[in-house]
């Protein structure tokens, strides 16, 4: 009796990669535009029309000049819009938390405070186009929590562009800990946030909501409550909405 041998070839398979290297240029080369139009546009003199620092609005125009010319040279597809699927419903959560912060701002002329609210969002709207429209679109194949972490991260690199001191500017004037420590709460608190926009963007497709909620952070408590209940609620029920406005047209 023959015994035959046989012989056997363990063939190890590599691991897929979490995004094709061509998918990095795009992230990349946002992030490198984004610091730059910022940090050019801290340098330009701005006027102080009624002691209004155009220069910090201007500044958060760098991720949005960014993200359009990202847009252009890498034809980077998206599903996400300005106010989304339901433009009514977007823009009167937007209009509603506002008047929240109007009218809870007290010991305030409500010229200052429109000015104030007006200004803010439109800084916002700047950040936001480039985190939330762009760099969520070119981080796509990232699984929620990383894709939230990669964009934190670069969010904060782009605050050196032109704040001296972002880990004081973010946390506190007060916040005391070790650089070290103070950089990784930095870090996670602006990718937890990223992960909660990132989350509105998915449902709602509507970069107004994230605008808001950023905007939010900026003003009262009030404003803030009713901003994020009226932003979760839509969240919820963002689906049924949709279909009852399909079945009404």
């Amino acid at each position: 009796m023959h015994v035959t041998s046989c012989s056997f070839t363990i063939v190890r398979s590599s691991p897929k990669p979490i995004m094709k290297n061509s998918a990095y240029l795009p992230i990349i080369t946002f992030s490198v535009l984004a610091f730059l139009f910022s940090y050019t546009l801290n340098k330009v003199p701005f006027p102080s029309p009624s002691g209004i620092d155009l220069r910090d609005i201007a500044c958060g125009f760098g991720p949005l000049l960014s993200g359009h010319l990202c847009y252009l040279l890498f034809k980077t597809p998206t599903t996400y819009s300005v106010d989304g699927k339901q433009p009514l419903l977007a823009w009167g959560i937007v209009l509603t938390a506002t008047l929240t912060f109007v009218l809870t701002s007290t010991g305030q002329p409500l010229t200052a405070s429109l000015r104030y609210a007006g200004l803010q969002l439109l800084y916002c709207f700047g950040e936001e186009f480039g985190w939330r429209h762009y760099l969520q679109s070119a981080t796509r194949q990232l699984n929620s929590w990383l894709q939230a972490f990669v964009i934190g991260t670069v969010w904060f690199i782009w605050h050196y562009s032109w704040l001296d001191n972002p880990v004081k500017a973010m946390l506190g004037q007060s916040a005391n800990a070790p650089l070290p420590i103070m950089l990784l709460i930095t870090v996670v608190v602006l990718s937890l946030f990223s992960a909660f926009a990132g989350q509105i963007m998915r449902r709602t497709n509507a970069l107004l909501l994230p605008v808001l909620l950023h905007f939010s952070i900026k003003t009262n408590s009030a404003t803030l409550a009713v901003s994020v209940v009226l932003i979760v609620l839509a969240m919820m029920n963002w689906d049924k909405l949709a279909a009852r406005f399909q079945k009404g047209r």
